[in-house]
């Protein structure tokens, strides 16, 4: 009976997943500020690339329950290993920041995050949720 649990066991979940390893095929959320205080005044979202290869972020979204915007209209790279911030702010983020010198940018018609609780999503072109966090 116990070697019968063993085998199913190992039938139903692939050597990848079962030796800890977790595969990636796109950017993940990374951390974010929705309820700005004191001198920030801005929110913004971390995402980062933990594949092995770079990511056009025009193919992606960001947004909330309610709906998505692109992340860009035009091609904005993130390297592989790499970080970006969306800012609802770009500019007072780097007031806030001044020795940041990272890729930064600010997603049209920002309104994603809501001080009260939400969820943030990342989507592909699609509009499919590839990563999402509920606070």
């Amino acid at each position: 009976m116990r070697r019968g649990l063993i085998i199913s066991f190992f039938l139903l979940f692939p050597a990848s997943l079962s030796s800890g390893q977790i595969s990636f095929n796109g950017p993940i959320l990374w951390e974010f500020l929705p309820n700005q205080t004191g001198d920030l005044e801005t929110e913004w979202i971390e995402l980062y690339n933990p594949t092995g290869f770079d990511v056009d972020l025009q193919e992606y979204k960001i947004g909330d329950e309610l709906g998505w915007r692109d992340i860009s209209d035009t091609a904005l790279i993130l390297l592989s290993g790499g970080y970006i911030i969306l800012a609802q702010d770009m500019g007072r983020l780097l007031e806030y920041y001044s020795d940041f010198n990272g890729i930064i940018t600010s997603p049209d018609g920002w309104q994603i995050l809501n001080n009260d609780g939400d969820v943030v999503r990342l989507g592909d072109a699609s509009g499919y949720t590839i990563d999402s966090v509920v606070y």
